[in-house]
Parts: structure tokens; sequence; C-alpha cells
């Protein structure tokens, strides 16, 4: 008898007639017609047996004959296995030895395999939906779709960081357990995905361990955004058992005066890369972020260095925004002309992310009636307070309250998200005729933020930097071409 399971790292979603399915370690993703849809949800974490499965769609297609579903469906399984979707045995113990798992041994091998937006699969092996976050995106367009969410543990941090959206005047307190419990079970409920534990430092919740496997055990994707510095057995056992999706930490600079500079705590760096080496010892996955500002912009090639060799996603930001309360003294440690030419320069060249992406075509979905980013279409963001906001950095902007209402109620109903989600790139005539245009960074929080209060206000430092940022790559690109050919 052949059991079939969903591999722990794999989730299934359907959106109307639209079935979806993700592996969060191998990176892939699959989007299917109806067909495939009634597949996919026929799927368990529980081993069940291929027999059953076919048995209980037969009910779904009556006209079809057991041996041609059957067929359709071993063919099906047949490519979600090969891709590492799923898993396939004569035994729970089979299923268990099958079950892939995050090894930084195997992390090279991982890169090499991923394929993100592959076609995907009908039930009878066509190819129909392409480019799936295309798609999604699409479908988030017509009809709102949340996604993401990211709540705020605690707004309290052990860090000070120079250059951090946050006012270091806020409140500092802790969320409520029953209301982030009562939120999580709603995002579930609706077939939201990707769930997100920030800050402040969310380790410093007095019951992150309890929320975290919460989370998990409601089948979400769950990442952790935190300093590390809190890092424990306990919490390293609970961060190892929820198999989260991603774990993402800043190190700004492999220099302790330098790392500990921004944080403006002294012996931050050293705790900091003491946690990442136990995490990387126990097998989580680590994304490092190093936003780049004045104090590391020479140095942070070597965090990406030093991450990439273990194994490690690394990425950089050099786009600072300010404070959520409009306050600016945070932007000293923003970039000047001359140091973002000499950082892009750089990204050129060590950037493999960077360059990939200033390499690629033009987005499909850059066009007039298109959204300026997924801020209410797609993601959402709760406040340790219990306000919800479109996104991290916009807490000037609150669009609900989880005190009061639900979270679907909020999503479906809120004026200032309706707002926000009628606001598309066409609103911004000057944008859409600027030469610089496929190189800019400009949005909707950045604009509120740094014009006091204002989303339409385009802050012209990013217009000064999208202009530096195509200058340099079309010299980089100019330079890479072949001499020409000498004539004889």
């Amino acid at each position: 008898m052949t059991l079939i399971r969903l591999c722990a790292d794999t989730f299934v979603r359907r959106y109307g007639d639209v079935g979806y399915v993700t592996n969060q370690l191998f990176k892939k993703d699959l989007l299917f017609d109806d067909i495939g849809a009634d597949f996919l949800c026929a799927l368990s974490r529980q081993p069940r047996s291929r027999d059953e499965i076919v048995a209980e769609l037969l009910s779904l297609y009556k006209d079809a004959s057991l041996t041609e579903l059957g067929s359709d469906f071993d063919e099906f399984i047949g490519n979600l296995s090969a891709d590492g979707f799923v898993v396939r045995g004569e035994s729970a113990a089979e299923l268990d030895r099958l079950e892939p798992r995050f090894r930084y041994a195997d992390v090279q091998h991982i890169i090499e395999e991923k394929n993100i937006n592959r076609p995907a699969l009908k039930a009878d092996a066509s190819t129909e939906l392409s480019d799936t976050q295309t798609v999604l995106s699409r479908l988030s367009q017509d009809t709102p779709l949340l996604f993401n969410l990211q709540v705020e543990l605690t707004s309290a941090c052990n860090e000070r960081c120079r250059h951090c959206y946050l006012p270091p005047s806020r409140h500092q307190r802790h969320a409520d357990t029953a209301m982030v419990r009562r939120v999580i079970n709603q995002f579930a409920d609706a077939g939201g995905l990707s769930f997100t534990f920030g800050g402040g430092e969310c380790l410093l919740h007095p019951d992150f361990t309890e929320l975290l496997a919460h989370a998990r055990n409601r089948d979400l994707s769950v990442s952790i955004l935190s300093n590390l510095t809190r890092l424990d057995d306990q919490l390293l056992a609970a961060i190892k058992s929820a198999r989260v999706s991603q774990l993402q930490v800043s190190v700004y600079s492999l220099k302790a005066d330098e790392h500990d500079h921004i944080t403006q705590v002294p012996g931050s760096l050293a705790k900091t890369l003491a946690a990442i080496e136990r995490l990387v010892a126990a097998d989580v996955p680590l994304q490092i972020s190093c936003p780049v500002m004045r104090t590391n912009y020479r140095s942070y090639k070597d965090v990406l260095a030093w991450a990439q060799d273990r194994g490690m996603k690394a990425q950089t930001d050099f786009i600072m925004m300010a404070r959520s309360d409009y306050t600016q003294d945070n932007l000293s440690e923003r970039l000047n002309d001359a140091e973002t030419v000499a950082l892009l320069r750089d990204m050129m060249e060590v950037d493999r992310d960077y360059r990939e992406d200033v390499e690629s075509e033009r987005d499909p979905l850059d066009t007039d009636d298109a959204p300026v980013c997924g801020v209410g279409r797609d993601t959402l963001t709760l406040g340790a307070d219990g306000l919800y906001f479109p996104c991290a950095g916009w807490q000037g902007y609150p669009v609900g309250d989880a005190n009061t209402q639900s979270l679907m109620e909020v999503w479906a109903r809120s004026p200032e998200l309706e707002h926000v989600r009628k606001i598309v790139k066409g609103d911004f005539p000057g944008c859409r005729t600027c030469a610089d245009r496929d190189y800019c960074a400009m949005c909707l929080v950045r604009n509120f933020n740094e014009s006091g209060g204002d989303m339409m206000s385009v802050a012209t430092r990013f217009c000064e930097v999208a202009h530096l940022n195509r200058r340099i790559v079309e010299d980089w690109k100019q330079s890479r071409k072949a001499p020409s050919a000498s004539p004889v």
C-alpha cells in the first residue's frame, strides 16, 4: 500500500479555483487549475493511502473512471514528489526517513536546485499557469488576498539602532498574548500563509515560545526577525522545533566598533555572532541582513562574504526611511552621493541578488493601473498595542484595532486600507515618465514618514538615488561588453 504525505515544509492553500503549493525549504511554489486544486486539497500532513485519496476524488468526479482518475493522480503526485513537495512510501517509518530537512551541508545543492516561478502543471501534467508570483499579484489586485501578516510581539528592544524607523521614545510594551493567539487563529482561518514575528525584539516577549508553537500548529509558514542577543537553550529548542521558514538577523559589520556603534550596545556583535553560530550548528535557516549606512558602507562586503561562506543568505539595503513619528535624526546615517556611488559600484560586483535584480526584465505588472506595492493587498502588520498598520514602518497610519475588531473585518472594511488600495502607479505621473523609474525604490511609507504624513509627496532623496543607481548600472553593463573586433 502506497502512503502519501505532505512534507513538513510544504504548505497548500486554495484561492477560489486556483490551487497553490509552496515549499519553504526548497523555495519552490506552483499554481494549479481547479482540478489540480482538488488534488492538492486531498493531501494531508498525516499519511494517507493512495487508494483512499483516489476514492475520495472519485466522489467529486463521478463521470471519470477509477483507472483514468488514478492515472492522472499518480502523475500529479509523481511530479510533486520529484520536486520535494510530498513524500511517498510503504510505511510511516519510510516517510519519516524520506522527509527532507534543512541542513547547511546541503545548502549549495538547494540553491542550485531551487526553481521559483517554474511552469505549473494541471492535473493532467500540461502547462497552464506560469510565473506564480505574477499570477498571485494579479489575484490580489482583483481581490485583496491577505497572504502575509507580521506581528510585533513587543515594542521594547534591547538595542537602540541609530537608523531604526521606530522612535526611541515609543512606549515599551508587550503585545497581549491572548490577542496575538486570536489574531493567529483568524489569519489561519482566512487562509493566510506567511506569518512573521517581529518587534522591537520579539524574543523579549515572555510568551514567545508558546506563540511560536501555536502559529506553526495552525499550519503557518513562520519567520522571525531578531537580533538574537537573548537566544538561550529554551529559545533555540523552540525555534528548531517550529521549523521556521527563516530567521532574519542584522549584522552591520564584523568590526565590533562599527556594529556596536550602530546598535549603541557594547558587546552586541559578539552576542549576535555567537547566537548565529549556535543556530547554524542546529541547522536553523538564517538570513543575514546588512543595512548599509555611513558607519559601515566600507565594510559591509565582509559581512556578505562571511555569511555566504557559511551557507547563509545575505542581503543589503541602503534606502533608509525617516521615523514613523516623522522625526529624521536617524537619517544622519544616510549615505551622501559620493558614498552611495561607492556602495553601488561595490554592490554590482559582490551582491549577486542585486545584480540579478537590475539585470532582470521589466516587471510585467509595471503598468499605470498597478498598485505601488502590496500593502493593503496581500500584507498587513499588527503592532504591539493591537493597532493594525499597512506595514511595519507605517505606524503613523493605523487602519484598524485588534482589540475591538476581527482581522478580516479590518481587512475587508477599513476605509484607510481602501484608500491605500486605490493608489496606483499612474497616480505619480512624473514617476511614470522618469528615465530612472526602473531603478527607483520609492514607496508610500517612505513618502509618508519623510513628508510628515503625506503618502503622495515623493521623497526627493529616492529620486536622486535612483538616478545614481541607473548611472552606475549602465556604466557596469557597458564595461562588461566585449570590445569590438579590430579591423584587419
